[in-house]
């Protein structure tokens, strides 16, 4: 066996072989889930009357413009793949459009991953498989499929990697683009502080910048759709009485198992694990910040509202049962 196919048969034929064979199940499964609420298709079909339309969208989602705009061309083209040929067991473009969306998404973290980690990737393509499987559980009230769910994750992925590896330059790039998938992206800005290879000028430099960056970009998004409220779209509560308040509602939430089973048992993990070096320490602190934000304006119920925390849990995970885990390395 040649030293090319020697490596790349467990460096790249096996992750990839395991990714598209989870991504039918979850398609399938993105299938079944999507009409079962309609916030999921309003969401995913929130440019089909172009902007006008797009007005209808709550003033907090309407911020998530690319992931909106990207979706809305996802659904022309599953019906145009529609009008063609059939798809075994998918009778409407709608389902389809979804499914497609989110497989299409998971195969993108896994090229991620793979690229980053080679054979090292599979923990964590069957790891995230079984974190958003979780979160897209069938039947339960609060599950949604919406079209940002996978960009954010896609985001927090690859700026994990990034910054594992001390590409910081490349982080100004992806911060600001990720802020228009998603504005949890701008939790990321202070790891630039926390980072033990930047001098202190450097740390304030380039988090400044990042958040002059994505506060740019969000305001810009909103000013466009013309949000009454620009920046400021955050909801605190889906009501005006105190027992509606996110964070009341979610603290009362926690009386029950499953909330500490959230992406498949890898966030507790995640949280209970001790942490091995600077780099794990930051991905802990950024981590705090995001919960804080889901329980402040989010229901932590939605399981899909910790995505983005699923390759920080995969790689502290790794870095404690390997015992020490390359943080620059290539495998």
């Amino acid at each position: 066996m040649s030293t090319v196919r020697k490596h790349a048969i467990p460096d790249l034929l096996v992750p990839l072989l395991i990714t598209f064979g989870v991504i039918i199940p979850l398609f399938y499964q993105i299938v079944v889930l999507a009409p079962q609420q309609p916030d999921n298709l309003r969401s995913f079909y929130s440019f089909a009357s172009g902007l006008d339309g797009y007005h209808e969208l709550k003033p907090a989602w309407q911020t998530r413009l690319f992931s909106n705009a990207l979706a809305w061309q996802v659904d022309r083209l599953s019906a145009a793949i529609m009008s063609v040929r059939d798809i075994r067991y998918i009778n409407r473009p709608q389902p389809f459009s979804l499914g497609l969306w989110t497989a299409g998404w998971f195969i993108l973290v896994s090229l991620v991953y793979i690229w980053f980690l080679g054979r090292r990737s599979v923990l964590y393509i069957l790891g995230t498989y079984a974190a958003v499987s979780f979160g897209y559980m069938d039947k339960l009230p609060a599950t949604r499929v919406y079209p940002w769910d996978m960009p954010a994750l896609f985001v927090f992925a690859l700026f994990m990697f990034l910054y594992l590896r001390n590409r910081f330059a490349w982080l100004l790039l992806l911060l600001p683009l990720g802020m228009g998938f998603k504005e949890t992206t701008g939790i990321l800005c202070v790891a630039f502080l926390l980072s033990d290879d930047l001098s202190r000028s450097t740390k304030w430099r380039m988090s400044l910048a990042a958040v002059a960056l994505c506060v740019a970009v969000k305001l810009a998004i909103d000013l466009f759709v013309g949000t009454s409220r620009p920046f400021f779209t955050m909801e605190t509560g889906i009501g005006g009485s105190l027992a509606e308040v996110y964070l009341i509602h979610n603290l009362q939430s926690l009386s029950s198992l499953q909330p500490l089973l959230i992406n498949a048992g890898t966030l507790l993990s995640f949280a209970i694990l001790p942490t091995t070096g600077n780099k794990v320490h930051t991905l802990k602190l950024l981590a705090v910040l995001f919960s804080a934000g889901n329980f402040l304006f989010g229901t932590v119920l939605e399981y899909r509202i910790w995505f983005e925390l699923i390759p920080f849990a995969l790689y502290t995970v790794e870095s404690a049962t390997r015992g020490s885990v390359p943080e620059t390395g290539t495998t």
